[in-house]
């Protein structure tokens, strides 16, 4: 049973878009933009294609970050949070 089930969908929909584009997604990229609304420089520019997916908002992340904005002065659940999504992205199949 998933804690958040509309996160996991929207993860399931995210690998699918990097898969259509031949991409790997690092989660930690994904999670920095969501919770800082930024991208670190060296990974904009590894990655420029991700990027512009990442901060056009064409990514379903809207879940995500209304979670992390609300628990912003709760570190120990932000850290929970940060974890199940890199879970999920290492466990949820990529939809066809």
């Amino acid at each position: 049973m998933s804690l958040f089930p509309e996160i996991g969908a929207d993860i399931a929909i995210i690998r699918k878009e990097m898969h259509k584009h031949s991409h790997h997604l690092d989660p930690v990229i994904l999670i920095s933009f969501i919770k800082n609304h930024s991208i670190k420089t060296e990974w904009a520019n590894a990655n420029p294609e991700i990027a512009k997916m990442i901060s056009s908002k064409t990514l379903p992340v809207v879940n995500m970050e209304s979670l992390f904005s609300c628990a912003k002065n709760n570190l120990v659940f932000q850290r929970h949070l940060e974890e199940y999504i890199i879970v999920c992205f290492k466990t949820s199949t990529i939809v066809r």
